[in-house]
């Protein structure tokens, strides 16, 4: 697509198209300086509000990855900064990860002594999760057989084959939902958002159960946290609402 998008520019000798995509209207820019702004200044910070975001939001506009405005900056700061605390970016992960390069290190020599061939998605994905599982909940998965870890695994590569992050087909043509609803994608992501949500809601509540004012050992925790500290304010974004959204982040 980007070469064909090259060659309009050319055509028309411009650095800057507009175009509809589907039912989107799109702006393309070509060059070091116009990408640079693009992506540095606040006025293209705005998100997509479209029907494959909000089904993938669980029918709101939650998170980080598809908000802007007030709820994405305090949203986005908050999830940064206690990340950071729990360990992101630090030596403290730099130990989960090393955990885990170490038992594929074993499993690749496993595979090499008997000559089996390595499924690298299958093989890499069960260990990005579990590092980022720890940070978010405070658990790991007991095994790679853990079968929490494989239902996990089987949704989001389901959901990779049936559309990418602008939705596809099933956010250009969202009737299309009633009339083939497993082909085109929307029965997948329904799939997705009850099992994540049953996931996370588990582990949630166990943290309520446990909760300790003065222990911050995951990003739940420190949501918890927060929750307490602004249940006053009606403009908090910081709500039991959206506590279930802390897996779209």
């Amino acid at each position: 697509m980007h070469e064909a998008l090259a060659a309009l520019a050319h055509d028309y000798n411009t650095s800057v198209l507009g175009l509809r995509l589907g039912t989107d209207l799109t702006v393309i820019v070509f060059g070091q300086e116009l990408v640079k702004q693009v992506f540095s200044s606040e006025e293209y910070d705005g998100r997509p509000d479209s029907f494959f975001t909000r089904l993938r939001g669980m029918g709101q506009r939650k998170g980080i990855t598809f908000t802007d405005g007030r709820f994405w900056q305090e949203q986005r700061s908050f999830a940064v900064r206690h990340l950071r605390q729990v360990g992101f970016g630090k030596e403290l992960m730099e130990g989960k990860i090393m955990d885990e390069l170490h038992e594929l290190l074993h499993l690749f020599g496993e595979s090499s002594a008997v000559g089996r061939d390595v499924s690298m998605g299958v093989t890499f994905a069960p260990s990005v999760l579990n590092v980022l599982w720890v940070l978010t909940t405070g658990d790991k998965f007991s095994s790679r057989d853990d079968p929490n870890l494989h239902r996990l695994q089987q949704l989001f590569t389901a959901r990779a084959k049936a559309f990418d992050l602008t939705g596809g087909s099933l956010n250009q043509f969202p009737w299309m939902r009633f009339l083939a609803p497993e082909r085109i994608g929307y029965n997948v992501i329904l799939r997705l958002n009850a099992d994540l949500k049953d996931m996370f809601m588990m582990s949630i509540k166990q943290h309520q159960k446990s909760y300790d004012s003065d222990t911050t050992n995951d990003l739940i925790d420190a949501f918890l946290h927060e929750m307490e500290a602004r249940k006053g304010d009606k403009t908090s974004t910081f709500t039991g609402k959206y506590a279930s959204h802390l897996e779209i982040i």
